[in-house]
């Protein structure tokens, strides 16, 4: 399974994101820039833990690709202004690293740009685990936090492990709306796509406006209250073309996107302060 990530964050500091998926804890940090999961074995199969990253400037997930050759599921986070042009998955590359879990990134200006491999499976020395990050408890531990206050991140994250459903939760900083003139840009530029396992998307209210592109051909459900901020102007066999929010004063330039893609699997759509249950599976969270 392939997830695929592309986010855009406005120049507060405090962003998240959460995706989830079987089988795994959870991997995270405190805003989220960007990232794509990949496992290049057949079938391509996702399952991270929670991802957390933070960044108090504009920040952008950028491409990210299916590869052949690797047994790792992959996310790739990368940071560039304005974004680039979409690749294929075949363009990225899957550089070898040694594995890790339950680690902590903090920086608290400047860049990140490293590349994680992720094994969830991996026991950990008590007396090397990093601090408890607000979003984790002793239980319930992230395998990756990533975290820029002040800068971009440009992470190459791949796990281990394959298969799941995902869960992604956005959380987006400050109060900047979409009608507001000082808006800098898209607050959201998001591509999600896996081969298997279903989606569950949380997004924040009265945040975001832009066109909101689904294709999968089974089931795609919106949660009521979204329902009533969403237009469904286009439909055709697996591709559903939507907008959230006034399409009548939208701009391209900086309207929020979000691209959804399953091969296999059901999407859930709904805004993240209404209530949510978890799949009854056990998955990986990027928040």
């Amino acid at each position: 399974m392939i997830v695929r990530l592309l986010l855009e964050l406005d120049d507060q500091p405090a962003a998240i994101q959460e995706v989830s998926a079987r089988r795994l804890t959870s991997f995270g940090s405190s805003v989220l820039a960007g990232g794509w999961l990949h496992d290049s074995g057949s079938p391509v199969g996702f399952t991270a833990s929670l991802l957390h990253a933070a960044a108090a400037h504009q920040v952008q997930q950028r491409s990210v690709q299916q590869t052949g050759g690797s047994n790792t599921d992959k996310v790739l986070l990368t940071v560039t202004s304005p974004p680039p042009p979409y690749r294929s998955r075949s363009q990225a590359t899957s550089p070898p690293r040694q594995p890790g879990n339950y680690m902590t990134i903090i920086r608290e200006s400047g860049p990140i740009n490293e590349s994680f491999l992720v094994d969830p499976a991996l026991s950990v020395p008590s007396g090397l685990l990093p601090p408890l990050t607000p979003h984790e408890t002793e239980d319930c531990r992230n395998n990756l936090n990533i975290e820029a206050k002040y800068g971009e991140i440009d992470a190459d994250i791949e796990s281990t492990c394959s298969d799941g459903d995902i869960v992604i939760r956005l959380r987006l900083p400050g109060t900047v709306s979409p009608d507001d003139l000082t808006r800098p840009g898209p607050l959201c530029v998001m591509n999600v796509y896996t081969s298997s396992g279903n989606i569950y998307l949380l997004i924040p209210r009265k945040r975001l406006e832009g066109p909101l592109n689904v294709t999968t051909r089974r089931k795609v459900s919106f949660s009521p209250a979204l329902s009533k901020d969403l237009n469904i102007f286009n439909e055709k066999e697996k591709r559903r073309a939507c907008f959230i929010g006034n399409f009548s004063a939208w701009s391209e330039d900086l309207g929020d996107v979000i691209n959804l893609e399953a091969k296999s699997g059901k999407f859930s759509v709904q805004y993240n302060d209404e209530p949510f249950v978890k799949p009854e599976t056990e998955g990986c969270i990027i928040a």
